[in-house]
């Protein structure tokens, strides 16, 4: 596989030289890993117990954040290109106003009690009303399948 066969001693020369990798190849990890003999579990173990060596790859990451972030807003200010570019940036900057995630806030606590009850009541009522009507709804099919007819749609028979 070409991880030779000290994969697992990730020293800290190994974690220099993975470090000038990254910087020249963010953000794909598997060719830094492959150029220094590791397995991407071992960087990503790595990262999680060498403190120094995750702030190093998060300095990398910012950085290349900051730069993409930076033709972005360049590429938005061109009117002529998509809207993407401008979509994008606002949403990271303005979330309040340009994300498209809702948020939705439930101020039941600040009701009187007997408003609670109210719709606590009305709600309990259409759920019991939902039941009972997708009960008889199926009561209808089962009986229109055996060639019955429904109560509701029986014709009384006029005799001549």
């Amino acid at each position: 596989m070409g991880l030779g066969l000290d994969a697992y001693n990730f020293n800290p020369e190994r974690k220099l030289r993975f470090i000038t990798l990254a910087e020249q190849l963010w953000p794909d990890i598997s060719q830094c890993c492959k150029g220094i003999g590791i397995h991407p579990v071992t960087f990503y173990n790595h990262m999680k117990r060498d403190e120094k060596f995750r702030e190093a790859i998060n300095a990398i990451k910012a950085s290349k954040l900051d730069e993409l972030e930076r033709v972005a807003i360049e590429n938005g200010r061109d009117k002529s290109k998509g809207f993407l570019d401008r979509a994008m940036i606002l949403r990271a900057h303005r979330p309040e106003l340009y994300d498209r995630a809702k948020v939705v806030r439930v101020e039941g606590y600040s009701m009187k009690d007997s408003e609670k009850t109210k719709r606590l009541e009305s709600l309990s009522n259409a759920i019991d009303t939902s039941i009972v009507s997708s009960y008889t709804t199926r009561k209808e099919r089962q009986r229109l399948k055996r060639g019955g007819v429904s109560d509701a749609k029986a014709k009384p028979q006029v005799s001549e």
